[in-house]
Order: C-alpha cells, then sequence, then structure tokens
C-alpha cells in the first residue's frame, strides 16, 4: 500500500480512543487492530466554520441498523480492503444509499461538560464496548493514508504511521471544500456485536453540506433547509411520494411489485419519474397518483429487486431523489409477503 489516500473499509477491533479538544478540528483518536496492524481513526468531531453552533457537526447513531450493506461488510476480511466508488458494494453514499433518514441527522457539540451529551461521548461509549467485548468488531468506511516508513504515529506512538480519515460525508461541499466531492465515497462507523447479530451505524456530516448533489458530488441547489439538520426544505421534493411497501420475493408466477403513496393535496404526474436498483438500473415511470393515494407498480425485468437484500431509490424527472428504501435478506426470506418501509 502506497502513501496517497484509499478509500476503503477497515475491520478490526478498537484497543485505545483518545478524544482531542486541541485546535480548530479536534478529532477522535481511535486506535484499531487490524488483522494484527495498527491503525489510528482520526474522526472529525467539529468543523472550522466560524459563528455560534456552525462548527458544530451533523450526526446520526442508529443502533439497530438493518441495511444491505452489512453482509457486504462480512464478506471482507479483517485489516484493510480497498473499495470502487461505485453502487452494490460496500461503498458508502449517504444520499444513494438509503441507509438512512436524512431528517433524523441531528446538531451535536464536539464536547460539553458533564456527560452524555456530546459527540466524543457518543463515540467514546460504542468505542469502549469493543474494546472491552472480544465479540464486537469495528467497520471503519473512509480513505487511509500510510503506512508512511520512519514514521511514528503522533497519537498512539506506534510505527509506521497508519491510518483512517474522511470518516464523514464527503460530497456536497462548496468552496475550498469542493475539491473532495464525490460520490460512493463517504465514510462511516459500524459496530457488529456477534453474540446479538446487531449493528450500529455512525454517520456524521458538516453542517455545509448539501444533501442533494449530482453525479459529480457536486451540490445541487434546492433552497433553503433547517439549519438544525437536514430536515427537508420547503423547495425539495423529499417525501412528496413515498415507497410504502414492496413484494420482492413473490409467488412463482407473480409479479415483483412496489407500491407509492402520494402524500401531498395535489395529484402527481409520474411522467418522467424513475425507480432505480442497488446498482442504480433504472425504470421509467408512468401515470398519476391522486392526491392522498396509492398506487402498484410493477417492477420491470431489467432491475434486481435483490431477494438477497436490497434498495429501491425513486428520483423525480429533475432527478432528485424523492425517497429511498432498503431491506435485508432476513426480511425479503418469506415468499409472497411484503415489505413494509
Amino acid at each position: 500500500m502506497g502513501n496517497g489516500d484509499t478509500y476503503g473499509v477497515l475491520r478490526g477491533r478498537a484497543r485505545a480512543f483518545r478524544p482531542e479538544w486541541r485546535d480548530h478540528t479536534p478529532h477522535f483518536q481511535m486506535l484499531i487492530d487490524g488483522a494484527g496492524s495498527p491503525f489510528r481513526v482520526a474522526i472529525n468531531t467539529k468543523s472550522n466554520e466560524p459563528g455560534p453552533g456552525n462548527s458544530d457537526l451533523l450526526y446520526l447513531v442508529d443502533e439497530n441498523f438493518l441495511h444491505p450493506i452489512s453482509e457486504e461488510l462480512l464478506r471482507l476480511r479483517p485489516g484493510f480492503t480497498a473499495m470502487k466508488k461505485q453502487h452494490g458494494g460496500a461503498a458508502v453514499d449517504y444520499q444513494r444509499g438509503n441507509l438512512f433518514d436524512r431528517a433524523t441527522m441531528r446538531r451535536i457539540p464536539a464536547f460539553l461538560p458533564g456527560p452524555n451529551n456530546d459527540l466524543n461521548d457518543e463515540l467514546g461509549f460504542h468505542a469502549t464496548r469493543s474494546i472491552n467485548d472480544p465479540k464486537v468488531e469495528v467497520f471503519v468506511v473512509g480513505n487511509r493514508w500510510g503506512p508512511e516508513a520512519g514514521h511514528v504515529d503522533e497519537v498512539f506512538d506506534f510505527e509506521p504511521g497508519n491510518g483512517m480519515h474522511d470518516i464523514h460525508m464527503n460530497q456536497g461541499n462548496l468552496g475550498r471544500h469542493a475539491h473532495g466531492n464525490g460520490v460512493w465515497q463517504d465514510g462511516a462507523v459500524f459496530f457488529r456485536d456477534a453474540a446479538t447479530g446487531l449493528w450500529t451505524g455512525v454517520f456524521l456530516a458538516f453542517q455545509g453540506q448539501a444533501w442533494h448533489t449530482d453525479e459529480r458530488g457536486a451540490p445541487v441547489d434546492t433552497g433553503p433547509r433547517s439549519r438544525t439538520g437536514y430536515e427537508p426544505g420547503p423547495q425539495e421534493p423529499d417525501l412528496a411520494v413515498r415507497i410504502m411497501a414492496a413484494v420482492v420475493n413473490p409467488e412463482r408466477g407473480e409479479d415483483e411489485t412496489v407500491t407509492l403513496l402520494n402524500i401531498t393535496p395535489a395529484p402527481i404526474d409520474l411522467g418522467g419519474w424513475e425507480l432505480a436498483d442497488k446498482r442504480n438500473r433504472r425504470q421509467t415511470l408512468r401515470g398519476e397518483i391522486g392526491p392522498g393515494q396509492s398506487r402498484m407498480v410493477d417492477i420491470a425485468d431489467g432491475l434486481d429487486i435483490g431477494r438477497d437484500g436490497g434498495a429501491l431509490t425513486l428520483y423525480d424527472p429533475q432527478g432528485l431523489k424523492v425517497h429511498g428504501v432498503s431491506w435485508t435478506n432476513r426480511e425479503a426470506r418469506r415468499r409472497g409477503w411484503t415489505v413494509t418501509f
């Protein structure tokens, strides 16, 4: 492995952590044992945006994370594995991957006096579980640096220097950070408890990053949004039509279907709208959904509906994401049953 950044996944066990309070861009530093090699994972806990509260990050911790990416992560060997930045694997894209509901992300300060009230406390709680319990593994998605021959790590004093960073959303940036934009290159941390099979997902973003982005990861202007989190703004198309249910493992001879619901008070013409599967293969829709009404749509033969776990994303004629869902192989295993979202 060279010294340049490489996007991928580090699988291992947490051995130690150290929150930073210093300078204007502190990190939560975590020492991970990846197949016998030490890695320092540097997780941003604060940005350098000026103004009260503007440096707080947006975060979500999902302690019952259910998504087909978990099966992809489990296929990886311990240590670091480079990932292609594309649909359908273990690469992460907050907007395209249907990992979580964007509106559940909230601002959180890096440090506040007292227990259990800031980002360092959140990360420290989950890191401690992995340190104390050999059944809890850590999967870090981001960019690798190193190994740096002859360089001693500045935090945990191992040699050669080696680690992971960019453990956050890496698209939707304006100005001096725009060079880092791209799709299927976001960062995240996942914890898996082998005893229970439960996953926890940790997702971080900067307040200035736009949610809707083009295929280069550049922001798409959709008007103002909330400054407390990622709640959709009044001009954004999110959730006007929702994917409510799907038959992903139908009875023999029956069709795979998806049920759409128009939650607005006006009819919506679906002409030019598209459904995309987890590999971004697309199906063009047509017809109309009345206000408050639902419509069942047959899934085209070319789409991979994913009986072993999958995803569907709904796009409007402007190419903006309206809604997205995902399901695991466990949810799809009963033939003929409808999966609800």
